[in-house]
């Protein structure tokens, strides 16, 4: 149905989510050359009527987030069979991707949290409490070089932050749950969460990038990402194992090669929430950092900040879009009034 519907090709890859399944398709040699779409998951406790009612709340979660250069968006909203459809473009990959990906370099690592950073300052000027499923799968990548050949320069790697199913729960029903290996303790402990919770996860995030591939926690993330392992699958998805290491005070298992890294990433991972930088000051230090390792690539990622900022100041409205989103709302309200 989604195939027909969403005229595309084969089911390329589906994802599992916290709120619904990501099918991603392969759309031929159109541009783009993926889609995916959001189909909300049922299951013994979430009814057909509130898992349609959650996705719905993430469009308007996300449409109010939008617009953005670095923050995802859909394109298309449908109803098929009772139930509400989000369509996206993949864009070329996401970001656990690129973490053990060698011909990814420091300072483009760098970037991508910089970048980062400016989507979540965005999202939190325009209601955003917190994201609370923050992680690499979350993250979309749009490669420049990959859609214009003329492309220059060693930056051209954005993020996209996506998947909002999860954002403001904690405020709104006092729902605190996540993915296990990224929650900050402001989410175990089930207290106030806010911009503070978006600088742990920057760091959690930032240290596996730059570390290529650990946990803070000192352990390889592959294995437990690929599933190639029940036992540590299992050991991963429990709660022993994080409340251990929160009751520890978060220690890094191994330290960065780059003292520098290692420093804001350890104060970004305190378990006290004043120990954190603010998100203004983490970003510059991360923009220090890629200064003292490359000017261009500094002005590069100047330049790719510039545009954004004055993309997001360009009319948002899209009546089309919020035609549709309003009219898949209505549509989800008769068939379950």
């Amino acid at each position: 149905m989604l195939e027909a519907r969403g005229n595309v090709g084969g089911i390329d890859k589906v994802v599992e989510g916290l709120a619904g399944q990501i099918f991603r398709f392969r759309n031929g040699a159109t541009f783009p050359q993926f889609v995916c779409a959001k189909v909300p998951t049922v299951s013994a406790t979430r009814s057909p009527k509130e898992a349609a009612q959650r996705l719905l709340r993430e469009m308007k979660l996300q449409r109010s987030f939008f617009y953005h250069q670095f923050v995802h968006w859909p394109f298309n909203f449908q109803v098929i069979l009772d139930t509400p459809i989000a369509w996206f473009r993949y864009w070329n990959c996401d970001l656990s991707d690129l973490i053990e990906d060698q011909t990814v370099s420091d300072v483009a690592r760098l970037g991508l949290l910089v970048h980062l950073i400016e989507a979540l300052r965005h999202c939190h000027a325009r209601g955003l409490v917190a994201h609370q499923d923050l992680k690499p799968e979350n993250i979309f990548v749009r490669d420049y070089r990959s859609d214009m050949r003329e492309f220059e320069g060693e930056i051209s790697r954005v993020p996209k932050l996506a998947d909002f199913g999860s954002a403001n729960l904690a405020s709104e029903i006092g729902e605190f749950g996540g993915t296990r290996p990224y929650m900050a303790p402001e989410q175990w402990a089930r207290v106030p969460l806010g911009q503070h919770t978006s600088v742990w996860s920057i760091g959690l995030i930032g240290y596996e990038l730059m570390s290529r591939g650990l946990h803070p926690i000192g352990q390889a993330t592959r294995p437990w990402r690929a599933k190639t392992s029940k036992s540590i699958w299992r050991k991963w998805q429990s709660n022993a194992m994080w409340k251990k290491w929160m009751d520890s005070g978060c220690q890094l298992g191994s330290a960065l090669p780059d003292s520098d890294l290692d420093e804001i990433f350890r104060r970004c991972l305190s378990v006290e929430v004043q120990g954190r930088p603010s998100l203004d000051e983490l970003q510059a230090t991360l923009m220090h950092a890629i200064a003292v390792r490359s000017q261009p690539a500094l002005q590069q990622i100047g330049l790719l900040s510039r545009y954004a900022s004055l993309d997001q100041n360009t009319n948002p409205d899209w009546p089309h879009l919020d035609a549709r989103l309003a009219g898949t709302e209505r549509e989800i309200e008769r068939i379950f009034s």
